[in-house]
């Protein structure tokens, strides 16, 4: 009982990972749009560890294209370390971004 018990709980928590590793970036962009419905975006592609969306708007006016890049090795130190590229029309920036566990 207590083997299976332990396999269970193995299972449960490699499933769980596999999740978090594979989740689209749509998923995330979908929950920054339901913080602020001035966001919107045509298509998002790739996970939320590499992943973009084009044709973002902020209300009408047009932004380009996000760009992000998350730093899974940062999850070790109890941060994570995001690289954002925005590019589009007359507009170009660049940002890192870092969240932790201590502030």
């Amino acid at each position: 009982m207590k083997r299976w018990m332990i396999f269970g709980g193995l299972t449960l928590l490699v499933a769980v990972f596999a999740s978090l590793a594979t989740m689209p970036s749509r998923f995330v962009l979908d929950q920054v749009r339901a913080r602020d419905a001035a966001i919107t975006y045509l298509n998002a592609s790739g996970t939320v560890w590499n992943g973009s969306a084009s044709r973002m708007y902020y209300g009408i006016q047009p932004i380009g294209t996000l760009t992000f890049k998350t730093h899974w090795a940062s999850l070790f130190a109890g941060r994570l370390a995001n690289e954002l590229q925005l590019t589009g029309s007359g507009l170009s920036g660049q940002a890192s971004a870092s969240f932790g566990l201590g502030g």
